[in-house]
């Protein structure tokens, strides 16, 4: 059999002789787009190349070397490969197919790309991008051969090796081929996606520079994006045109040179319109041909397009922050995650958390009651960088709830509060479903004290109790780890703990969470029912107030610090507050600092607090002991007085146990992530000192399973530094969009890929949601969207915001009162709202973009209504 096909020739018969590129650029011909000409070498030709260097056994054996030699073995074979001869009949059907392409009938000199076409690659669930050899400009024949020799090496680099571990079907012997095309000699070229790989949206995005496009896969050099509408292939807003001060060209010694750009051309655009359209176009054309969204490769020569390289877009760095899901209608809701992640999140951050939430938040609770395929559900999604859950988890979850037991919070994971969507999933049929009835009895009998109301308190009191001192014990040992020659694995050991104990902290409190939404809207329920107060809400609230709770306690510390003025004392005293608070953080991603990290996040909210009147802790304390009696004598009357009031005093004070019990996650979580920070930095040193990332802070753009595949030895690295220098670059991108705009890069629920539009909202000056904290109070509307904008705050100001999380809480003592856009009874803004007696209402839709800075507002939280007094 010969040793070259030509790309016309190459059917998809011959994917196994050819190898995944060369499969597809030839199948990119039959579709009709122009491929540069050129010929395969197939896997016959390697295959030979090996038994006549004897290097098959060699390959055999490299599974069976201990770990710490298979790094090395494989180096040894990549040198045996550029060191081996090629036969001579082989090497002259590749020298012969070499001048044909030239058209030259001795001593070709053409310039030719040489490149990988493993038999794995380009597969739909992996790229291999960047794993394989590609040589440029390659201009005679013994360059020709000896690029050949280095593709075929490429197979046997530890990073290959790596991803075919994590990525490829099960080889025994994984061959491959080697395409020779025609350089394309390009003034412009890039890369352009059918669908935005960093937004998900519907629309073709290209990115193009000057010179050849290994400027923009490199990511090293200024570059053009636009975007196009996928229906007409027209720009549907403005280019972003980057400053393209150097370019990548061909040497006429071979290979690739960087020179300047002219000055002229460098802030110019790199495609004109029409040459936009017809890269969209062709693009297009390809996801049509392949069914699925498309990234591609092309270059511009002499005004003609060519197509270098077209496969799927999967799930490596430039798709991490918007999940691309074809063809997908699910609802998506924010709702769960907003409070807790309002910025975009990093990818080590949200995949610390991700795997934890979605099995112990959701999956279990979901296996609890009897749903049969949980673990092929898809629970999360990121678009733009922000987390969504799928809404059928919710209604699953609720469905069987009675309207007048249904959590109040509930509404905010429906659109629009339509909370009757619950009822549309086929599963539970009802609360009298066998299946049902048995999963439930069945889980509840396996842990009866841990979900138990009467007993998870108390065992999650002695699970802080050994929480707090094996943190203590962890945090001494990190230090330890840090002042010695640590090997890689201590490391992850150690990370691995942590999680362990969030895992153990999540599963415990999550019946701790679902305790004190179900006895709080209970509480409400009966106290609206059966009380002839004439505020049941207010008195409601004022029964839940004034008692502690770990976030409380930070803000009186924080409080108590701000009225230091001697600046020996405050540094003394701010030395004690970060040993008991330095692990909290304003963000639950471990990509932000902690306080201990860096306290000038303190300082900064010290200087908001020096001039705020205290609290009155006592007095609220006062508060809820007349609201306690109130609720007696408004209970106490007609025949059966007696047991009303004590069915509502022992809801009550299930409450009062519960509701302070739902903060103190935070903190104890908080104190393991940031361990888990310090421990993943102290890796990411080892990673930059091996030269896997550029800056040990790079960390922080690798998830988790990667930096494990890393360490495991499962992967070399070799593409994280160019991984994470683009995740960062996206991740920065992102939130610069969310700062410009965050209504529209953060929509609150999604159908598919796109924001879900919701009812518009009646009025320009009178908008209705729910009050958590009853009240009046009128001020300067401030309309913030991350702790970040804190500084903004003055005192009287009305605080208008999406979510809030604990770290928000420190202002609060300078607030009018406070209005959200999500949220409910039990969210962090409204349990702390009813602490500092601030007036709050929650759940207006877009009520941050209805709502400007310096507009007067009036919060009436008896009524659930938010005006706008004077303003816009």
């Amino acid at each position: 059999m010969g040793s070259i096909l030509w790309l016309a020739e190459i059917t998809p018969k011959d994917g196994a002789k050819v190898g995944g590129k060369a499969l597809n650029l030839a199948e990119v011909a039959r579709a009709g787009l122009p491929v540069p000409s050129g010929f395969c070498i197939t896997t016959t030709a390697y295959e030979r190349f090996l038994t006549a260097n004897r290097l098959e056994a060699v390959i055999r054996s490299l599974p069976s070397l201990p770990a710490d030699q298979a790094r090395e073995g494989t180096l040894q074979l990549q040198q045996a490969i550029r060191a081996g001869q090629i036969g001579s009949q082989t090497r002259d059907e590749i020298l012969r197919a070499y001048r044909q392409l030239a058209g030259s009938d001795l001593n070709a000199c053409v310039p030719v790309a040489v490149r990988s076409s493993a038999t794995a690659e380009d597969l739909p669930t992996a790229s291999f991008a960047g794993q394989h050899s590609t040589l440029l400009n390659v201009r005679d024949e013994q360059h020709l051969l000896s690029a050949v020799l280095e593709c075929w090496a490429s197979l046997w680099s530890p990073g290959a090796i790596a991803y075919r571990r994590r990525h490829g079907p099960a080889q025994r012997l994984p061959l491959v081929g080697v395409v020779v095309q025609l350089m394309v000699d390009a003034e412009a070229a890039g890369v352009a996606f059918s669908i935005d790989p960093i937004h998900g949206e519907e629309k073709v995005l290209i990115e193009a520079t000057w010179g050849l496009g290994e400027t923009v896969v490199c990511g090293d050099g200024g570059l053009d994006r636009y975007s196009v509408d996928r229906n007409t292939c027209v720009e549907v807003e403005p280019p972003s045109i980057g400053q393209k001060v150097r370019k990548r060209v061909l040497s006429t010694k071979g290979g690739v040179l960087q020179i300047e750009v002219p000055v002229e051309m460098q802030d110019a655009r790199a495609l004109t319109h029409k040459q936009v359209t017809e890269v969209a176009e062709a693009t297009l054309a390809l996801e049509r041909h392949f069914a699925c969204p498309q990234d591609v490769e092309w270059a511009l020569a002499g005004g003609q397009l060519s197509i270098l390289q077209s496969r799927p877009i999967t799930a490596t760095g430039r798709t991490f922050f918007t999940d691309l899901l074809p063809g997908d209608n699910t609802i998506w809701t924010s709702g769960f995650l907003n409070e807790r992640f309002p910025l975009p999140v990093s990818p080590l951050g949200w995949s610390v958390i991700q795997e934890l939430l979605e099995e112990l938040a959701f999956r279990a609770p979901l296996r609890y009651l009897g749903l049969e395929g949980v673990d092929r559900l898809r629970i999360t999604r990121l678009y733009r960088g922000h987390p969504y859950v799928n809404m059928f988890v919710f209604q699953t979850l609720y469905k069987v709830f009675p309207d007048s037991l249904l959590p109040e919070d509930a509404y905010r994971y429906f659109p629009d509060g339509r909370i009757e969507l619950r009822r549309s999933v086929d599963y539970p049929r009802s609360a009298l479903d066998p299946r049902f009835l048995l999963s439930m009895i069945w889980h509840f009998m396996r842990e009866p004290k841990v979900w138990s109301p009467w007993h998870n308190d108390q065992i999650w009191a002695a699970f802080t109790v050994r929480h707090d001192t094996r943190s203590q014990q962890l945090a001494a040992k990190v230090h330890g780890l840090s002042q010695a020659d640590t090997r890689i694995e201590q490391l992850w050991a150690a990370i691995h703990e942590a999680q362990q104990w969030n895992a153990k902290l999540l599963a415990l409190h999550r019946w701790s969470l679902t305790h004190a939404d179900l006895t709080y809207s209970l509480l409400r329920r009966l106290v609206r029912a059966w009380s002839e107060h004439q505020d049941p809400a207010g008195l409601c609230a004022r029964l839940v107030t004034g008692l502690p709770n770990k976030s409380l306690q930070m803000d009186d510390a924080l409080r108590d610090l701000a009225q230091i003025e001697d600046s020996a004392a405050l540094s003394t005293a701010l030395e004690a507050f970060l040993i008991r608070y330095g692990h909290r953080s304003f963000h639950l991603d471990i990509y932000h600092p902690s306080f201990a990290d860096h306290p000038e996040q303190v300082l900064a909210v010290l200087k908001q607090l020096r001039n705020e009147p205290q609290r009155g802790v006592e007095q609220r304390t006062t508060d809820r002991r007349m609201a306690v009696q109130s609720m007696h004598q408004s209970l106490g009357r007609g025949p059966l007085g007696w047991l009303k009031r004590a069915l509502v005093d022992h809801v009550m004070r299930l409450s009062q146990r519960y509701v302070p019990l739902r903060e103190e996650q935070r903190f104890y979580w908080q104190r393991m992530l940031a361990i888990m920070r310090k421990l993943f930095l102290l890796l990411g040193k080892q990673m930059e000192a091996a030269g896997v990332i550029p800056h040990a802070e790079h960390v922080f753009f690798l998830t988790k399973a990667e930096i494990e595949a890393y360490v495991q030895d499962e992967a070399s690295g070799e593409e994280y530094a160019v991984l994470a220098e683009t995740r960062q670059r996206q991740f920065a991108r992102l939130c610069q969009e969310f700062e410009a705009a965050p209504q529209w890069t953060y929509p609150p629920f999604l159908r598919g890929n796109r924001p879900l539009e919701l009812a518009a909202v009646e009025g320009t000056r009178q908008f209705s949601g729910r009050a958590v904290s009853p009240g009046l109070g009128q001020g300067r509307a401030v309309v913030l969207f991350s702790p970040a904008e804190l500084h903004k705050v003055q005192a009287g100001d009305v605080l208008v915001t999406r979510s809030i999380d604990p770290g928000w809480t420190p202002v609060f003592g300078l607030l009018q009162a406070l209005v959200m856009e999500c949220g409910g009874q039990l969210s962090h803004g409204a349990v702390v709202a009813r602490e500092y007696g601030l007036p709050a209402v929650v759940g207006i839709a877009r009520i941050t973009e209805l709502l400007h800075d310096g507009d007067t507002v009036m919060v009436d939280a008896q009524n659930g209504v938010v005006i706008k007094v004077a303003g816009e």
